[in-house]
């Protein structure tokens, strides 16, 4: 081999291990209570620091408390966010998760110094969710907001049995989901002045369970954050607080070929069980937060439910809302193709103890009756958008506005574009915007290829609006042509903005479907359930 090869290959490979050695020594590095950790720098121009541990799960009863991770020596390597925690994701339908998952991801622009910050708490009905990545498929990429100058956090926690099995005992309380976010804020407060932000200065931002969890930490925690934004999520929704369950290990362990009659034999099995395994036989089970029993020595979440809680906000400010539509994804089904007679019967049992003559009042109400075996689906719509969402909501509001709030900013989220996140993910065909269609004008999807100019006008607005709360505190605090219109806090005459192509101020929310239900739970008050 002649020597002007040799010198060829030696500079190549020079060449190609000065690049690694560059990449790896350009990748930002920060020093954090726990110690070291080193980042990824996006192509986009921001900092990037996943899959940071902030707590551990008891590998010898994993549906129990989860504790702070321990310091570490050497430099942490923050750029894997694909461990997510057990459960089968909604969209993929595909089991997915283990148990050391509890793991955050910051993204922060560069060089960034007192930034405010956004927490993101994801939903799925207590059930599912992640905030990762599954192959190339990611929902959650905080790149609209990183754009403009905030630092965003998103994080995994336990959710399904192992984050919301409650058993009335010491070992397993309940609400191990709840305590995981718990860590996780308490983590964030004491660490992100080190990726150049503000502890003083932290947003949550929560959605459906997610919101409801955020509105429990605003009881719970309030001194981890400075203020909230609540998309379509209550503490008070009718069933959204369970009861304990002794039975439901032995029956997830029935599922998974084992028989027995004793508790602690279903929780050793159960814990021996593969998560993926375990995530897919309790897939269909409804998973609560619960009011915790007291115990020596344990330290609980929730003792008591929210509604008998006294509140006190400290001066903080809340930016709450829902979509127009919020149930269309539940019952996205041809009009009038609706069969159960039972539909508001069944319902209602979350939330009140069986009495045929409330039934009958909201049968008539809103015309929901069988014509040849089926009901109205629009009748039907308003009725479950009301009990889950528009009503509960009114309630946070209403306790609120008597408890030291600063300011409420409320919101109908009511576009209809081609980011209509669940629109698009269930192939939705009717006219409607539903419950998640709004975070896809938040969020970078890989699920959403196709945005049109109006698409990126509302993206371009929601983000600006959500960045200037956390800001500022304020979501409009100056007019301007893309945003112009002043978002006007909401009183007892209940102002809100409509996010729409055309933006608006109104104060006619709902306002007879809320008195009804007002008036409904004032006179039925003895039959109301706090826990179902």
């Amino acid at each position: 081999m002649s020597n002007t090869l040799w010198n060829l290959i030696i500079i190549t490979l020079i060449g190609y291990y000065a690049q690694i050695i560059y990449h790896e020594w350009s990748r930002p590095i920060v020093l954090t209570k726990n110690g070291w950790i080193r980042g990824l720098r996006s192509e986009e121009g921001y900092d990037m620091y996943l899959g940071i541990p902030y707590a551990t799960v008891r590998e010898d009863n994993p549906f129990s408390t989860s504790s702070s991770y321990p310091s570490w020596n050497g430099i942490f390597d923050a750029s894997d966010n694909t461990k997510l925690c057990p459960h089968v994701e909604e969209a993929l339908k595909v089991p997915v998760g283990t148990l050391q998952c509890l793991n955050l991801h910051i993204y922060a622009p560069r060089n960034g110094k007192s930034l405010p910050v956004i927490v993101f708490i994801y939903g799925g009905q207590y059930r599912f969710g992640h905030a990762g990545r599954i192959g190339s498929y990611v929902v959650y990429i905080p790149e609209f907001f990183v754009q403009n100058n905030v630092i965003v956090v998103t994080f995994n926690y336990r959710s399904g049995v192992y984050g919301f099995l409650c058993l009335d005992t010491p070992e397993i309380p309940g609400n191990q989901g709840l305590k995981d976010q718990t860590l996780a804020l308490q983590w964030i407060k004491k660490n992100i002045e080190n990726f150049g932000g503000d502890s003083n200065r932290i947003t949550i931002l929560g959605h459906s369970s997610g919101a409801m969890s955020t509105e429990f930490h605003v009881y719970v925690n309030p001194d981890l954050f400075n203020q909230f934004i609540l998309q379509s999520g209550s503490a008070f929704v009718p069933g959204g607080i369970g009861k304990a369950d002794r039975n439901k290990p032995i029956k997830i362990a029935k599922t998974l070929g084992y028989e027995t009659t004793t508790l602690n034999d279903a929780i050793k099995f159960l814990t021996k069980v593969d998560v993926q395994a375990v995530a897919t036989a309790t897939k269909a089970m409804i998973f609560r937060p619960c009011i915790e029993k007291r115990f020596a020595g344990v330290k609980g979440f929730l003792n008591e439910h929210p509604l008998n809680m006294k509140l006190d906000l400290g001066n903080k400010t809340v930016l709450i809302g829902n979509t127009k539509r919020e149930y269309a994804k539940e019952i996205c089904l041809p009009y009038n193709a609706i069969d159960s007679k039972d539909v508001v019967k069944i319902n209602l049992n979350f939330g009140f103890e069986p009495n045929d003559n409330i039934v009958e009042r909201i049968k008539k109400y809103y015309d929901i009756h069988e014509k040849e075996g089926q009901v109205e689906y629009e009748n039907v719509l308003k009725f479950f958008s009301d009990l889950y969402f528009n009503y509960p909501t009114d309630r946070t509001i209403n306790k609120y506005l008597g408890s030291g709030v600063k300011k409420i900013y409320q919101y109908i989220f009511s576009y209809s574009g081609n980011r209509n996140l669940m629109k698009v993910m269930r192939n939705i065909s009717v006219e409607a915007t539903t419950h998640g269609d709004d975070l896809g004008y938040l969020f970078k999807m890989t699920c959403l290829d196709k945005t049109s100019d109006s698409d990126q006008l509302l993206v371009d607005r929601m983000v600006k609006m959500w960045t200037d709360f956390a800001k500022y505190g304020d979501p409009t605090p100056k007019i301007s042509n893309l945003l112009p219109v002043t978002w006007v806090p909401t009183t007892k005459q209940r102002k809100y903005l409509i996010i729409d192509t055309i933006m608006r101020m109104d104060d006619t929310l709902l306002h007879d479907r809320i008195k009804f239900w007002h008036n409904l739970y004032k006179t039925y008050e003895k039959f109301v359930k706090l826990e179902s």
